[in-house]
Protein backbone atom coordinates (compact mmCIF):
# COMPACT_ATOMS: atom_id res chain seq x y z
CA UNK A 1 0.00 0.00 0.00
CA UNK A 2 1.23 3.58 -0.90
CA UNK A 3 2.00 6.08 2.28
CA UNK A 4 0.03 8.70 1.97
CA UNK A 5 0.71 12.62 2.95
CA UNK A 6 -1.43 14.31 5.84
CA UNK A 7 -3.49 16.02 3.34
CA UNK A 8 -4.01 12.65 1.20
CA UNK A 9 -5.27 10.79 4.72
CA UNK A 10 -7.54 14.13 4.97
CA UNK A 11 -8.74 13.36 1.48
CA UNK A 12 -9.17 10.10 1.87
CA UNK A 13 -11.39 10.31 5.11
CA UNK A 14 -13.36 13.16 3.53
CA UNK A 15 -13.96 10.74 0.31
CA UNK A 16 -15.00 7.87 2.61
CA UNK A 17 -17.59 9.63 4.20
CA UNK A 18 -18.89 11.35 1.60
CA UNK A 19 -19.47 8.05 -0.45
CA UNK A 20 -20.20 5.81 2.57
CA UNK A 21 -17.46 3.59 2.69
CA UNK A 22 -14.53 2.93 5.24
CA UNK A 23 -10.99 4.60 4.98
CA UNK A 24 -9.84 1.36 4.20
CA UNK A 25 -12.13 0.46 1.84
CA UNK A 26 -11.20 3.50 -0.25
CA UNK A 27 -7.40 2.83 0.01
CA UNK A 28 -7.78 -0.08 -1.43
CA UNK A 29 -10.08 1.28 -4.04
CA UNK A 30 -7.30 3.73 -4.13
CA UNK A 31 -4.27 1.23 -5.15
CA UNK A 32 -6.67 -0.44 -7.19
CA UNK A 33 -7.25 2.45 -9.48
CA UNK A 34 -3.60 3.36 -9.56
CA UNK A 35 -3.04 0.20 -10.73
CA UNK A 36 -5.18 0.75 -13.84
CA UNK A 37 -3.48 3.81 -14.26
CA UNK A 38 -7.05 5.80 -13.57
CA UNK A 39 -8.85 4.51 -15.82
CA UNK A 40 -9.54 0.92 -14.78
CA UNK A 41 -9.90 -1.23 -11.81
CA UNK A 42 -10.24 -4.62 -10.24
CA UNK A 43 -10.40 -4.72 -7.06
CA UNK A 44 -11.90 -7.17 -3.81
CA UNK A 45 -13.01 -6.02 -0.50
CA UNK A 46 -15.78 -7.14 1.78
CA UNK A 47 -17.64 -3.55 1.51
CA UNK A 48 -17.80 -3.23 -2.22
CA UNK A 49 -19.62 -7.10 -2.14
CA UNK A 50 -16.28 -9.04 -2.97
CA UNK A 51 -14.49 -8.61 -6.07
CA UNK A 52 -15.28 -6.44 -9.41
CA UNK A 53 -14.33 -4.25 -11.68
CA UNK A 54 -14.20 -0.51 -12.86
CA UNK A 55 -13.47 0.97 -16.41
CA UNK A 56 -13.70 4.65 -17.19
CA UNK A 57 -16.72 5.32 -19.22
CA UNK A 58 -19.61 3.55 -17.17
CA UNK A 59 -18.79 -0.17 -16.97
CA UNK A 60 -19.05 -1.41 -13.31
CA UNK A 61 -18.90 -4.77 -12.20
CA UNK A 62 -19.88 -6.06 -8.69
CA UNK A 63 -20.04 -9.22 -7.06
CA UNK A 64 -23.89 -8.45 -5.98
CA UNK A 65 -24.67 -8.17 -9.12
CA UNK A 66 -28.05 -6.56 -9.04
CA UNK A 67 -27.56 -4.35 -6.10
CA UNK A 68 -27.49 -1.11 -8.29
CA UNK A 69 -26.72 1.41 -5.53
CA UNK A 70 -23.93 -0.05 -4.62
CA UNK A 71 -22.48 -0.41 -8.64
CA UNK A 72 -23.31 3.56 -8.48
CA UNK A 73 -21.64 4.29 -5.05
CA UNK A 74 -18.36 2.34 -6.38
CA UNK A 75 -18.89 3.82 -10.02
CA UNK A 76 -18.69 6.96 -8.11
CA UNK A 77 -15.62 6.23 -5.97
CA UNK A 78 -13.85 5.52 -8.33
CA UNK A 79 -14.40 8.75 -10.38
CA UNK A 80 -13.81 10.65 -7.73
CA UNK A 81 -10.13 9.02 -7.12
CA UNK A 82 -9.71 9.10 -10.73
CA UNK A 83 -9.87 12.50 -10.76
CA UNK A 84 -8.11 12.39 -7.67
CA UNK A 85 -4.79 10.94 -9.29
CA UNK A 86 -5.16 13.04 -12.07
CA UNK A 87 -5.12 15.89 -10.58
CA UNK A 88 -3.70 15.89 -7.24
CA UNK A 89 -0.58 13.56 -7.32
CA UNK A 90 0.68 15.07 -4.24
CA UNK A 91 -1.60 12.97 -2.44
CA UNK A 92 0.66 10.00 -2.69
CA UNK A 93 4.15 10.65 -0.97
CA UNK A 94 6.80 10.45 -3.17
CA UNK A 95 9.23 7.44 -3.56
CA UNK A 96 6.15 5.42 -1.47
CA UNK A 97 5.21 3.32 -4.32
CA UNK A 98 6.87 -0.44 -3.69
CA UNK A 99 6.42 -2.92 -6.90
CA UNK A 100 5.68 -6.38 -6.84
CA UNK A 101 5.83 -8.67 -9.05
CA UNK A 102 3.64 -12.48 -9.46
CA UNK A 103 5.84 -13.92 -12.20
CA UNK A 104 8.66 -14.93 -10.64
CA UNK A 105 11.39 -16.88 -12.30
CA UNK A 106 11.12 -20.65 -12.65
CA UNK A 107 13.93 -22.52 -10.81
CA UNK A 108 15.98 -24.90 -12.72
CA UNK A 109 17.52 -27.81 -11.22
CA UNK A 110 20.18 -28.98 -13.56
CA UNK A 111 21.78 -32.05 -12.93
CA UNK A 112 24.95 -33.12 -15.09
CA UNK A 113 23.95 -36.25 -17.07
Amino acid sequence: MRELSAAGEQTINDIALRHGFSPDAVLSMLESVINGSGNMAQFSHPEFSGSGQWMRGGMIMVSDMFNHALKSRVDGLCVELSNLIATQPNVIRPGSFQSQSQGGQAHRNSTPG
